[in-house]
């Protein structure tokens, strides 16, 4: 029932790409016939005039100038309240528009996939090691062709708006592909038993989600904006992930340490005190805090 649930939220949420893409590609060709016959000299219609400022308006989200860019990176340099008042239009729209157009099926989708397939067995280990193989496989192999040409599409077509509008239609497809050939891989690790250290720091990492959520937001707050390194617009895309992996490392040494000593990560505690109106139990009795996790 869940997998089915699944699959008929990816489904709305395709065709609500599907949608959006054919939508666009009408609104563009309409604005380019009547940008057209505006430079003949002929008058335009009001409707033909809505049309290319509509288009106008898609390529002006999606495709910043430059000026845009700097605006945006002298924004990003000053104090917290004035980043809150520079970025209070793009929240109310996150939370609004796209939440109820896209964020929510993209989130329902996923977690009731996820629930299926912890209730059967699969995200525990118990399948066998041809199943995880065969997840891997499939998983990458529809996957990864589709976003190969995904990101070819967009590439070949100069990163233009339609090009990520038609990319939408198969996004669904190939993350859903995707994420099962990450699984596989996953699950095949912990069967083999091997990497014991790493996959306890894992298991340490995730038991702490929201406490690492919210430390991965504070940290790179800090190297980013104004109140911080003010390091925003200023790195090269491979210079990135250094940041990337270093926020991993560090998540992956301090989540075991800290679990060695608390139940909980702290906001993972405070939640579960909040949920149950109860103060819980926080420090790890002293003769079990050598056993770790």
């Amino acid at each position: 029932k869940l997998i089915t649930a699944a699959m008929v939220v990816f489904v709305i949420a395709t065709i609500v790409g599907i949608w959006d893409y054919y939508n666009a590609k009408e609104t563009y060709e309409h604005a380019t016939a009547a940008h057209q016959k505006m430079m003949t000299g002929v008058k335009l219609s009001t409707e033909e005039e809505m049309t290319i400022s509509m288009w106008e308006g898609v390529k002006a989200e999606m495709k910043v100038s430059p000026e845009q860019v700097k605006e945006e990176m002298e924004a990003r340099s000053k104090g917290y309240l004035s980043i809150v008042k520079h970025k209070l239009p793009v929240n109310e729209y996150m939370q609004t528009t796209f939440f109820y157009h896209l964020g929510f099926f993209d989130t329902l989708a996923m977690m009731l996939l996820g629930m299926a397939l912890f209730k059967l067995g699969i995200l525990q280990a118990a399948k066998t090691t041809k199943f995880y193989l065969l997840m891997v496989v499939i998983g990458y192999s529809i996957g990864l062709t589709v976003n190969y040409f995904e990101g070819s599409n967009i590439v070949s077509n100069n990163f233009s708006v339609l090009s990520f509008y038609k990319s939408g239609m198969s996004y669904h497809l190939g993350r859903i592909a995707t994420t099962c050939g990450h699984i596989g891989l996953i699950m095949l690790l912990i069967k083999s038993g091997r990497l014991m250290f790493l996959q306890r720091a894992w298991a340490a990492v995730g038991q702490m989600a929201f406490s690492n959520y919210i430390m991965q937001t504070l940290i790179c707050n800090f190297i980013f904006l104004g109140y911080g390194l003010n390091k925003y617009g200023k790195l090269q895309r491979h210079e990135l992930y250094y940041i990337v992996i270093g926020v991993w490392i560090f998540q992956l040494i301090v989540s075991p340490i800290w679990l060695k000593y608390f139940r909980f990560g702290p906001l993972e505690w405070m939640w579960r005190s909040l949920t149950y109106w109860e103060k819980q139990p926080f420090k790890r009795p002293a003769d079990t805090k050598s056993s770790g996790l």
